[in-house]
Parts: C-alpha cells; structure tokens; sequence
C-alpha cells in the first residue's frame, strides 16, 4: 500500500528527498516530530507526527504492540492489554513504583479501537515529569497505523492527537518528541535483528475481492471476519473529512438531526439515539467508529461492529478512501446475514459520499448534479502532428517472446534488470509504478507512475506517464505523451523489441524531453538485451549476433517488412487505446483516440470503432449545460429540453429545429413537461420556482414559488386543470391557472429530497421517487398513500430512487435507482413485479415506450438502454453520449429514442422496425455462419439441429430448417443464393431451397461427419470434406459423386476455393494445408509450415494470398502462386477456425477458441485490432461480400454482427430504399 502523505495544511514536513543518496534518511526512517497548528494556529489541533519503515511483515510489527512478551523487548518491561474495546492498556516503565502508587507507567488507559495488522489506538496519559496533567489524570490519545509495502517491510505511522495549550501540555509535547522517535528506533532495530532468523512470510485468510461500480470491495472469511472498502474520490481530503466528521456533513449525506462530538468516546449519530460514537481519529488521515445495525439484527445492532474510514490524498485534489469494518462473529447466522447485508450496502453509502461532494462542486444548489470526470477522461487528445514525431528505438534480444513480456510487465522481471522496486498492476487504466533507488519506497515522491491504456499480452504494451518523480525537470510536457513497446516472435526464438514514444510538442521543453527519452530508451534497449545475453551465456549457450543494419534477419520474412513505420505504430496504438476506452464504457476518452488517429492510417477497425462510438441518428449540441430532462408533447410535434443553465428548449421533433428558447430560471432547470395539448409548459428550478410558459409567444403565464426549497419536477395533470411538483421531503399539487395550493402530500422522509413525481394516464394517482429509498403512489384526491414502495428510510438496502414512470396503462409504475436497479412494481397490489440490474453505475433516468413493451434507462455509464417491459430482457444498448446520461423520452411513435447528457447534447435513436441487429441469439453452438452472395442474409448451422437464415441488417429470421438429424457442422450458399447447403455430423450432405425450405438434394457416400463445404465458382458443384479421410466432387444438379481426392491418410478439417474457381485448400490433419486442382483430383502444392493440425483456410478475394490457421494458436500467410510461407502472426492464446479475408485484402479476421475474434494488417503481420473479447470461444468468422459487415459466431449459440458504417447512414439507406419502393411508379 502507498504511504499515507498528510495534508499541508496538517502536517508540515522538514526537508526534501534531494537525491537517492539521502533516501534512507528521509524516507525509512522518518522519525522528526511535527508539531503543526491549524490555520487558526489552535492548539488542539497539534498532532506529533511520526513514520517508520521496518524490514518485517506487519504481522510481526502487530503483534510487538499487542503482546506482552514481544512488548517488553522494544518498549515497556511489563504491560496489561486487553484486545477489545475498551480494554486495558497499560505500558509499565518505572517498575521500582509500588503498584498501588499509579506512578508505573499509563495505568488507567484504555484502548479505543483496533483492526487487526491495520489499526492500533488507546489512550495515553503523561509522566510523572509532567506531573500537573498526570495527576489532573488529562490524556491525549494514540492511533498507530501499519501499512504493508512491498518486498515484505511494514510502514509504522504514529500520530498523537489531543493536545491542548499552556506551558505543561507544551512540555509534554516535547517529551513523547524524543520519547516516541526512540521508541520507534528500537522497535526497527530488535525486529529487523530478529527478522534475519525468521523469514516465514503472514498468514493471509482467504478472501475475495471485486468491484461494485467504482468501489473495490474486499471480503476476509475466517474466524477473524473483516470488511473492506476502497474508493477514488475527485475532491481534496478535507472535503471528505468534513463530510465525515462534522455535523453538517452528515447532514448533507442524508442524516435526520445528526451529531457528531469530535472526541473518542463522541457521538457519531445520523439520527437521534443512534449508539454510534467516534473511537479514535487524526484529523484528515482517519476516523475510527464504532457502528449500529437495521433492526433485522437485533443482535448486531446492540453489540456493534468498528471500524476506520482512512482519508489519503491522491494527485491534484483527489482522495483514495477506504473504510475497513470489523467485530464480526464468524458462524452465526444473524451475523453472517449482516455481514452480507452490509457488503452491499457499505458501497451504496461511500458512493453518497461522491453524490454529497458533487452536490457542493461546480453547481453548488444542484442536488443532482453530475460525478465528475474520472481519470480516464483526462486523457490528452494528441494531434496528428505530434502523432507522426515518433522517437523510436528497436533492437532483437535473445529471448522468446513470453519471457521479454514478463521482463517488461511483472513485478519480478522489472526488478531483475531494470529497477529497484516495481508494482504493475495489469490492466487497462492500471498503474505501473517503479522506483530506481533500492533505498526508495514505492510511493515516496521519486516514485514514477505510469498508466497503461492499452496492452495485448505478448504483443503490445501501451502507457502514458501519470505522475512523474518531484524533481522531473518536464513535468508539463510529458503530459502529452506516450509511449507503445511492440514484441515479435521471430522463429529462432528471439524477439524483435520496439519501444515507440509519442506525442511530443513542438516548444522547447518537449524537444528536450525528446532528446532526454532518446538516451532514456536507448538505455532501456540496451540494458534489455544485456540481461538475456546474461542469462543465455549463464545457460552455457553462446550469444547470437545481431544482424548489421541493411542485413536481412533470417528469422524475419522475406515478402514482408518485419518492422513497422512509426506512423502506423502510432495508429495501431490509438487504435488500442479506442477500443480498451470503448470496452470501459468511456466514450469520449475513444472519441478523442479515433479522431487523433493518423488518416492516412485508417481502415476497417477505426471506421468500425468510429461507428460503435456513436450509435444515435442525430445530435443536437447546441446547448449550453447539462439537458437534465426531455419530454415529448402528447402530439409528437415537439419536445422540450430543461437545461442546467436554466433554459427550456423547445424543438420540432420530425427535424430537430429549435421553435424557442425560453430562459426559464436563473439557475439550473430539473424538468419540463407539457400540458395535454401541447400549448403549455411547466418548468422545475432550483430556484425553487415552477414556472408555467405558452409555448406560441414563450410568455411566463403562472409562477409557483416554493419556500426554501428547490422544486426537482413539475407535471401537468392529463386534464392540464392541475400542476404536480416535489421538493425536499413532500410532494405538492397546484391550481394549473391560478398557482394556488390544493393539496400537499406527506409521506417521505423529512429532508431527504423527491426527486420526481408523475400523473398515472388516468390522473387519479402520483407516483413519487425519493432518495429516502421510498417510491409513493398517491391518491390524487384525498392525498392518501395508497402504497409506500421500495425498502424504505433504513431498510434492507440503500437506493435512492431518481426516476420513474407510469406504464401507458397504468398497471405498471417502473423506477430507477442510484444502486443501479430498476424495479417494476403492479400498481393495485404494490407488489414487486420485477427488479434487475440494468446498469454498472446510478441509473438517472427511466421511460416506458408508448405501447408499454419498452423501458428505456439512461445512466452514469454514459449508455441509453432498451428493455423488454414483459421479461427484463436487454434489447439494445445505445452508445454515444460522453457523458452520463441524465433524461430519455420516446418518441409518439416509439420508432425513435431521446436522451440528454451532461455532455451538454441531446440525441435521437432509432429504435423501431428494422433496427440495425448487433446480435443475434440460437439456443445452441454456432458453428458455421456465412453471408449470402448478395450480403442480404448470412446463415447459422448450429447444435440446436438447424439451419437458420437471418436478414443481416435487421437480425430478422428469414428461413428455419429445424428437425435435422444431427448438429450442423457446416452450410454454404450456392452462387445464385437460392440454396444452401449442410454439412452434418453424420454422412449425408444436405441442400435446401431456401425460400421453400424443401430438400433439394441428398449426397450419400460418405461414412463420416462433413465439417467442410464449398461450391464451385459458378455452382454446379458441391464440394465436400469428411472425417471419413476423404474430400468429395458432387454434381449438384445429378446428385452424382464425380470424384474422390486424398488417400485416405489424412482429413480436412476446413476446404475454401479459389475466387477464380480453379484450386481448392484444404486444411488437414498431417500438419499439412494442401492445394488440389479440384477438377483433376491432382495435388497443386503442399504448404509447409503449421507445427500442429490446421483448423480453417481461406483464399483473399484476389486469390493471391491464403491464410490457414489451426491448434499452433498462430495465423499463417501463404504466397499462392509459390507457396511460399510469408507471415507467421502470433498472438492468439487457443486454437483457431474462423478465418475471413476483408474485401480490399488489407485486412484478415481470425476467431479463436482463446474467447477473442481479432483483426491482422496483411502487409506487416501486426495486429490491427482485438475486435471481441467474449465470454465464450468463438468459431466462424465472415466478412459481408461487400465488406462493410463482419460476423462471428461462438460456441454458446450467440452470432454477433459488427457493422462498419455509422448508425446514422444504415438508418438513412433504409430509409431512402423505403421511400423508392414506395413512390408512384416503383415495381
């Protein structure tokens, strides 16, 4: 773990680490006392500071604090501690004191809180030298903290707090200075003395750990039960400590009249009589509490659990939180039970920590105002012009691939050559964090941290630098760049290593980073290949010569560059970053990687990520703020937006033309709705003011002022005669022309506030969503709550509700949550009809579609998503807001989608008939899934028995062939596209009219499954390939067998034919790939190459090239015409069988076993892209004839289609073809 680094405003630290020489002195042993005074220069607010560093695991360091026996050997001869809260702690020195005197040592003093290996705190009273506050029995307190490091060593940070001013308190000050570095220093000296005859490394209980949304939760099992928590926080560490420690925090995070009393022993209350109190603290570093329970646990609640909440400041303004939460009994099940309750319920809380501080960031009155950006939105965008100053180094070490990608991406390989300490954690947006002094602490301010966007193992590294050492002389200009380490396997098992950096400027601190890089790197080379050199001559093997520059390299090919040019490495590494971006949902972090993306460089894999980055059919970006809310007039002529900047947009629906622009409020809108016909809008602010508009002149009719309250929604009721609006704690209805108040509904809890409110269709109810964890349905009339919804203000789990919506019937009433839930609950019984997560971050908004079969959610996540109102189902997921999405509405029609985002636009989606298909689903393994000739279709031959054929633009079932024999191995179309042929797991092939579905023809003569088809080039025959070890011609038209090939010594597991017709590949089980004059039965050619049988071949549409691929994990390039081997690409991790050629050649696709469908450059070998990494493995891959489209299909039944073109313009295309058909005259 990082060492904790205290706020300046807190602890003031004397002097700088000026250079690795002075490490040890200011960094292990960090024994200076820091007697520091808050801005006030208050005295009480002194803490006595100190840190350690000791060569011993933390079990060691726990146990010389809580042993008696291992106490005496570093502090005190002699000791009472009792382990438990509240019990004793008294360190006896002076032992010539009778023990009746209290004059021994801290008789008296209890101890506040403990977290095993983690936490340590207990009183502490004074020295008989100070004797006034010894005998005025005055006490301070102590929290120890032990921090694991690396490589085995325990951080000790003691603070003592709880000091006050005059002369004596000062004295004592200066006395536990002294008393306290010595202790500490002999505590270092006798474990490390002792640790060199005992190495035996902690016993870790088991646990389990996984994040809920953006918080790392951590769960230990054993006797010793333990909880942890762990959360980025965007705001400084004293935000969040007063969010936590005083009074007015709690009550910003919700709390009913709650206390908090500073001091162990204090109240720590989020509401009247609550039995929590503060144990211990050190101001901005730690709060320790003790904790209560819901009243499902009686037992719990009465006893308690503890823990600590630690505040540690990270970069600019930001906080790593944690909270670890222990006391709990192991094997009982009320116990057990709130333990699980709480592992849920503890992140829900920390992230009403990021709401609250939100809540007081930019928009200061905004209740509901958005995260901010994380830090994989900070990335810079680079320019095309920085992008081609590539500053490259390359060089072949003597070692296979997968050992110099260890060197390079794990903790033991960095620190065997090239650092002292390392901590790599690998994963997109992990950290790769180093330090070059032996005497250094990984985390100390020399520590160098870079971030990994992107990486392929054995491959392809890609990182940028997150925080620099504290003496790096070009801070500002190493913001913008990165840099891409490349790996290829050459075949005498060496690799050809190229480290690339990016993104350099063009002023003058730049160019010297630049020219400081170009040693940095070359060094970095160089002492790369010292290292295998040392270990292959360590070996006993003699080092292989480099090849001179100009020399060809033999295990290079010959018909292609084995080195890249550094624009296209810098392509292919924003190509990386754009997909690993789009893979975690940040949308505008792919944005900025695509469009920096050099053009020259552009193919297939940028314009498939161009189009997954945006998939709505129109944006609107001419707003100035956040669009919170978008409603549609009951007319569907238009919609109105209401945005943070106080405006109400109101735009034609069919073109997206702004009618007018009414300012609304001064500060920040929440909601617009209108009346029921559309001449009337009602507007919600947080100057708590609902405003009522005439949409023809944009004349303020009615203002309904709220007292000291935002106004979060406003509604009309259907018959416009009422306006509904909610606000902090109740829900209000208003006369429609005269503002005057009807009727106020009570029911949520006070204070917390409701966020919206909505007319059932036929107004005789409300339905209200609070962040109480309440959703009311009301009756309109008598005010009554019909039902109270959801688990309720301290119920089983926290979810503040921050949307909802009547079904078009009314049956139904559906929310959203900010636990990433949505519910549907009947609205007669009030029960629960269905509940499930529908997003990985807080859910914001939620609509049903007109005909009630769609709910439509918006969230965090910067995704819109559809869903089956019937079953839950997810029909689409929707990408292309950068930010998170705060409002959806459909259309009248339900044939479009709107949504609005804090990335200040509004977009529309088309959702209806016809939608473009991402995906379609059989109930069995896909195993062969081809296009049609014309691209119209593709079809699946699966082990649910059947032949399916699919509109490829729709995802609509064409055909079905269902009730076959066996599982289908394989199908082909013929030319024409009318038939189709199957290959079976039993001998007979089988063809089909595809519009009639009728069996054609029956081919029998083989004795063996068929897994390989392919038709001749004009279509009048079929051929086939069987485990029968022979590869069959067939007359399509007669049924006749025309030939056998092979000898019967081997089969083909996949055959292809050649575009001009004339050869056939075959992949076979001899490790061979053969080429056949299909026509003479003749062996063309045998290829060489495969070190294990090849699975799949495929020619490119030019016939010049064929890839084979198969169990030797590698892809192959074959030269035609010489047959030559050009290419070997490595990369995939399983066996592969889907190969297709793209339409203009430059790209290969490979599907693989290893879960992965990937992307190859033809003309260097380099991966171009990872296009899908699934759950499970995938087997057959197509392009579309046209080359636009790619499918792949995998072994759970799923076939995704991946489209290249833009949404927006298939939208239009089919549009356009609609309105042709249609018009006067078409046939």
């Amino acid at each position: 773990m990082d060492s904790r680094k205290y706020s300046k405003r807190i602890v003031q630290r004397s002097g700088r680490v000026a250079s690795p020489a002075t490490c040890v002195a200011a960094i292990a042993l960090c024994l200076h006392a820091v007697p520091v005074h808050a801005a006030d220069d208050s005295p009480r607010d002194r803490i006595l500071h100190k840190e350690i560093v000791i060569d011993a695991p933390v079990g060691r360091i726990w146990k010389c604090w809580t042993d008696s026996a291992e106490m005496a050997t570093f502090f005190s001869p002699d000791s009472k501690i009792e382990l438990r809260l509240g019990g004793a702690y008294e360190c006896y020195m002076g032992m010539k004191a009778p023990d009746e005197s209290g004059g021994r040592g801290s008789e008296g003093c209890k101890l506040l809180s403990f977290i095993p290996n983690e936490l340590l705190a207990f009183e502490w009273n004074f020295p008989p030298r100070v004797a006034a506050l010894r005998n005025a029995h005055e006490k301070t307190f102590v929290v120890l903290q032990f921090l694991t490091e690396k490589a085995g060593r325990t951080r000790v940070i003691l603070d003592q707090v709880g000091w006050k001013e005059g002369k004596d308190w000062d004295a004592g000050f200066e006395y536990f200075n002294a008393a306290w570095g010595m202790v500490l220093k002999n505590l270092k000296e006798h474990v490390e003395a002792d640790n060199a005859a005992d190495e035996s490394p902690d016993d870790a209980p088991p646990y389990k750990t996984w994040q809920d949304g953006d918080v790392k939760v951590t769960s230990f099992e054993g006797p010793e039960k333990k909880q942890c928590f762990e959360l980025e926080i965007a705001a400084p560490v004293e935000d969040v400590w007063e969010l936590l420690a005083t009074t007015d925090g709690l009550k910003r995070l919700g709390g009913k009249d709650p206390l908090v009393e500073l001091k162990p022993g204090g109240a720590w209350a989020f509401w009247p009589k609550s039995p929590n109190k503060v144990l211990a603290y050190v101001p901005h570093a730690v709060l320790s509490t003790r904790g209560s329970a819901p009243p499902q646990f009686p037992t719990v609640q009465k006893e308690g659990t503890w823990g600590a909440f630690y505040f540690e400041p990270v970069g600019d303004a930001k906080t790593r939180l944690r909270l670890t939460v222990v006391g709990w009994r192991a094997g009982e099940k009320e116990w057990d039970d709130a333990y699980d309750y709480f592992l849920k319920n503890n992140p829900i809380f920390l992230k009403m920590i990021v709401k609250a501080l939100d809540q007081s960031g930019g928009a200061q009155e905004n209740a509901r105002a958005e995260h901010p950006k994380t830090s994989g939105d900070e990335e810079p965008a680079a320019s095309d012009s920085r992008a081609g100053d590539v500053l490259r180094h390359s060089a072949i070490v003597d070692a296979p691939v997968e050992e110099v990608w260890k060197a390079f991406t794990t903790k033991e390989g960095m620190e065997s050559w090239m650092v002292a300490h390392a901590e790599i954690d690998l994963r997109v947006g992990g950290r790769m964090r180093t330090h070059y002094s032996p005497d250094g602490v990984i985390g100390d301010e020399n520590t160098i941290e870079n971030i990994i966007l992107s990486y392929e193992p054995n491959r392809m590294l890609s990182i940028k630098v997150g925080k620099p050492p504290a003496k790096f002389p070009f801070k500002a200009a190493v913001k913008g760049m990165w840099s891409v380490i490349h790996l290829e396997p050459l075949d005498d098992g060496r690799t050809r290593f190229t480290v690339c950096g990016m993104g350099y400027g063009d002023d003058e601190d730049s160019r010297k980073l630049r020219a400081f890089f170009d040693k940095g790197n070359d060094w970095t080379v160089k002492q790369l290949q010292a290292k295998f050199a040392k270990s292959r001559n360590t070996a006993g093997a003699a080092p292989r010569p480099e090849p001179e520059e100009g020399e060809p390299d033999s295990s290079a090919s010959s018909d292609v560059d084995a080195s890249l040019d550094p624009q296209f490495e810098s392509y292919l590494a924003h190509i990386a970053a754009a997909s690993a971006s789009l893979t975690l949902n940040e949308t505008a972090s792919a944005r900025r990687w695509l469009d920096a993306a050099p053009h020259g460089r552009r193919q297939w894999e940028w314009d498939y990520f161009n189009a997954a980055s945006d998939q709505s059919v129109q944006t609107w970006r001419d707003h100035a703020e956040t669009v919170m809310a978008i409603e549609t007039s009951a007319d569907g002529v238009l919609f109105v937006e209401a945005c943070a900047d106080g405006s109400a947009v109101l735009r034609e629906a069919d073109s997206g033309r702004v009618r007018r622009v009414l300012k609304a409020s001064p500060k920040a809108l929440w909601h617009a709705s209108f009346n029921h016909d559309a001449k009337r809008v009602v507007t919600a602010g947080s100057d708590g003011i609902a405003r009522v508009w005439d949409v023809e002149s944009g004349d303020e009719l009615l203002s309904i002022k709220h007292e000291k309250t935002q106004v979060y929604s406003a509604v009309f009721s259907p018959d416009g005669k009422a306006i509904a609006t909610s606000m902090l704690s109740f829900v209000k209805l208003w006369n429609a022309e005269t503002g005057e108040a009807i009727r106020t509904y009570k029911g949520h809890v006070v204070r917390p506030p409701v966020v919206h409110v909505v007319f059932s269709p036929d107004g005789e109810r409300l339905a209200s969503a609070g962040w109480d964890n309440h959703v009311i349905i009301w009756d309109v009339d008598s005010g009554e709550a019909l039902h109270k919804l959801g688990p309720g203000y301290g119920g089983a789990e926290y979810t503040p509700y921050n949307s909802l919506a009547f079904s078009p019937d009314g049956k139904r009433v559906a929310a959203c949550s900010g636990a990433h839930n949505v519910w549907l609950w009947d609205t007669d019984t009030g029960d629960v009809v269905r509940k499930w997560t529908a997003h990985e971050k807080d859910i914001y908004a939620i609509a049903f579609s007109h005909d009630g079969k769609r709910i439509a959610t918006g969230a965090v996540d910067q995704l819109v998503r559809v869903w089956d109102a019937a079953t839950g189902e997810r029909l689409s997921e929707l990408r292309g807001h950068t930010s998170q999405v705060r409002t959806v509405a459909f259309t009248r029609d339900d044939q479009y989608l709107l949504s609005g985002a804090a990335d200040k636009s509004s977009k529309r989606w088309f959702v209806g008939s016809g939608q473009p298909a991402a995906s379609v689903k059989c109930a069995q393994g896909v195993w062969s899934s081809p296009f049609s000739p014309d691209g119209k279709w593709f079809a699946t031959g699966s082990s649910e028995q059947a032949v399916k054929v699919w509109d490829a633009a729709t995802g609509e079932l064409v055909a079905a062939i269902e009730g076959l024999p066996q599982q289908v191995a394989r199908v082909a179309f013929s030319p024409d596209g009318r038939s189709i042929a199957v290959g079976l797991n039993t001998p007979d092939v089988l063809i089909f009219d595809i519009k009639t579905r009728k069996k054609i023809r029956k081919l029998s003569g083989h004795t063996g499954g068929v897994p390989g088809l392919a038709y001749s080039k004009e279509g009048s025959h079929l051929i086939s390939a069987s485990y029968d070890k022979s590869i069959k011609v067939w007359n399509v038209k007669t049924g006749e067998e025309v030939r056998t090939l092979g000898d019967g010594s081997f089969y083909s597991y996949s055959i292809d034919i050649s575009p001009d017709g004339r050869l056939l590949a075959g992949a076979d089980t001899d490790n061979l790939v053969r080429l056949w004059d299909w026509q003479t039965g003749e062996i063309h050619k045998e290829l060489k190459g495969h070190k294990n049988k090849p699975l799949g071949v495929k020619f490119s549409h030019d016939g010049k090239l064929l890839a084979s691929a198969g169990y030797d994990t590698a892809v192959h390039l074959w030269n035609v015409g010489t047959g030559k081997l050009l290419r070997t690409m490595p990369g995939h991790d399983r066996e592969v069988y889907g190969l297709s050629f793209s339409r203009d050649g430059r790209r290969l696709a490979s599907a693989s076993y290893d879960q992965t469908v990937r992307l190859w450059d033809v003309t260097t070998g380099a991966q171009a892209a990872m296009l899908i990494r699934s759950p499970e493995s995938a087997y057959d891959v197509h392009f579309s004839p046209d080359g636009t489209r790619l499918c792949a299909s995998f072994v759970d039944g799923t076939v995704r289609i991946l489209d290249s073109i833009p949404l927006a313009k298939r939208v239009q295309e089919r549009m356009t073809l609609s309105s042709r058909r249609n018009s006067p005259g078409a046939h």
